[in-house]
């Protein structure tokens, strides 16, 4: 039933929190925005999974790539922020790409 989905503004507030929570952390603003942000990663790998469309893949794998970056992941997370541009872009999500486009930025001249 409908009743037991969650709401569209919620699924895009803890999809910004977690990745909010991965930039305060990687400007030292403490282990808990680290946790904060895997609790909301997990929420969209299970929302991944559900989704029959694939309209979480591109979040869920923006939210990965935001992991592995914090946790300096530096190989991974390159590919996982590709990853996550490419489903954007295959599934019509242009904020979503733009976002991951962003972020993948940020990251880049993070590590230079």
């Amino acid at each position: 039933p409908s009743h037991k989905l969650p709401k569209l503004w919620s699924i895009t507030s803890q999809y910004y929190r977690g990745i909010i929570a991965f930039h305060l952390y990687r400007e030292g603003e403490g282990e808990e925005w680290f946790d904060e942000g895997k609790k909301m990663l997990q929420k969209f790998e299970h929302l991944a999974k559900l989704s029959s469309t694939n309209s979480f893949q591109s979040k869920f794998l923006l939210l990965q790539a935001e992991s592995y970056a914090s946790s300096c992941e530096i190989i991974n997370a390159k590919m996982v922020f590709e990853a996550s541009i490419k489903s954007a872009r295959d599934h019509g999500c242009i904020n979503d790409q733009g976002l991951a486009f962003e972020c993948y930025g940020k990251f880049l001249a993070s590590i230079v």
